[in-house]
């Protein structure tokens, strides 16, 4: 897992995880992390100080895992090398947000070890980025489903 600084390369992969014309509106904020073997950029993470509470909290604000990486634990993997990273910085907790359609992101989080902790109501509209209505799984995505993960010296409990 390394630190990006120039993201320019990582976009195609970014936008798997977020609409680009919300991507847009934070994409060169926080900082990106990649995880990469042999060379080759499997997945990228975007962090971000929670807004309503930037000293503590720490938001895993994108998670993007190439296709034909999928379902190998890379994502879970570098979930808990994110929490063991911020941990040390003094992070107490980890949130994350998901569509309510994404089904596969909702078991994703809870297997990483996440917890739904609270659900904003009509989050996915055009004053947050999205021009377009979302659909996955046949459902229309509205709200955006809150995860935690609590942040301890050793990274998660």
């Amino acid at each position: 897992m390394k630190q990006v600084r120039n993201r320019n390369p990582y976009w195609d992969l970014m936008i798997l995880a977020e609409e680009p014309s919300a991507l847009l509106r934070y994409w060169q904020q926080g900082t990106l992390w990649s995880f990469a073997h042999r060379d080759s950029c499997r997945a990228v993470a975007l962090m971000m100080d929670y807004v309503r509470d930037p000293q503590s909290i720490i938001e895993l604000k994108l998670l993007a895992v190439g296709a034909k990486w999928r379902g190998q634990g890379i994502g879970r993997h570098f979930i808990q090398e994110l929490a063991l990273r911020y941990s040390a910085l003094g992070y107490v907790q980890m949130v994350v947000g998901t569509a309510n359609c994404s089904v596969g992101n909702l078991a994703f989080y809870q297997k990483a070890g996440m917890r739904m902790r609270w659900i904003e109501a009509d989050y996915f509209v055009a004053d947050h980025g999205y021009s377009e209505p979302i659909v996955e799984n046949g459902i229309e995505g509205r709200d955006k489903v809150w995860f935690d993960m609590r942040l301890t010296p050793k990274g998660r409990d």
